[in-house]
């Protein structure tokens, strides 16, 4: 992978746009679904010649007049799609799960995230578990 400095990052300039076309396919009942992630293309005007360099971002605000590329991906398969989990939730007479809302989202994260505090070890002498301790001879 080609590396930049970041002087060079500054210099890059927004060439195009890249539409990444993802088709998805359910294994349970073979329905698809076809969705787009656009990303604009930046290049750096000297280097990308030569190295064919090029920074992919996520697409953000309003479109300049730029062309536009675009690449069907690989297509994936899930093992069920919302319409069996729908269809299995109703023929079960099973409630459906509840949304939720973005705060509890993110205390779930913020909980994840956290690392854990771990409470220090605390070496125990042996004479505490019936053992005698050894005498500064023993030792």
């Amino acid at each position: 992978m080609l590396k930049i400095t970041e002087t060079e990052a500054s210099e890059l300039i927004l060439d195009s746009y890249l539409m990444q076309i993802h088709t998805t396919l359910c294994d349970r009942c073979g329905s698809g679904e076809r969705y787009g992630q656009l990303y604009e293309v930046w290049v750096h005007p000297v280097k990308t010649p030569k190295s064919g360099y090029k920074e992919f971002r996520p697409a953000r605000g309003a479109l300049k007049d730029l062309p536009i590329a675009y690449v069907d991906m690989a297509e994936q398969r899930n093992s069920v799609c919302s319409d069996c989990v729908h269809t299995y939730q109703t023929r079960n007479n099973q409630p459906a799960l509840p949304a939720v809302s973005a705060q509890a989202w993110a205390e779930t994260l913020k909980r994840k995230y956290t690392p854990e505090v771990k409470e220090p070890k605390v070496a125990r002498s042996a004479g505490a578990a019936g053992i005698p301790a050894p005498t500064p001879d023993e030792l």
